[in-house]
């Protein structure tokens, strides 16, 4: 799996608050982050292999393409369809 990185300006006292985290756990503050990141989607049951999020997508554009997605005319429909 190919690994992203993402470029990103953190306040001072926020990034010495994480490589304070990361020293306890002997690791470097982007593991750290990384490792805290994991834990957090797997508590929450959102971690998904970025492959499988990828298809998904790319199978939602192709159904846009080819007029499969449902349209709809106003939000309230389009959220009572999600169940929301």
């Amino acid at each position: 799996m190919e690994t992203a990185r993402l470029c990103i300006q953190l306040k001072p006292e926020t990034y010495k608050r994480i490589l304070g985290f990361a020293e306890k756990r002997h690791v470097s503050a982007e593991k750290y982050v990384e490792q805290r990141l994991e834990e957090d989607y797997e508590e929450d049951g959102l971690a998904y292999p970025i492959e499988e999020l990828i298809e998904e997508e790319r199978q939602a554009l192709r159904d846009m393409r080819d007029g499969k997605l449902p349209e709809y005319d106003n939000l309230e429909e389009a959220f009572k369809s999600l169940g929301i």
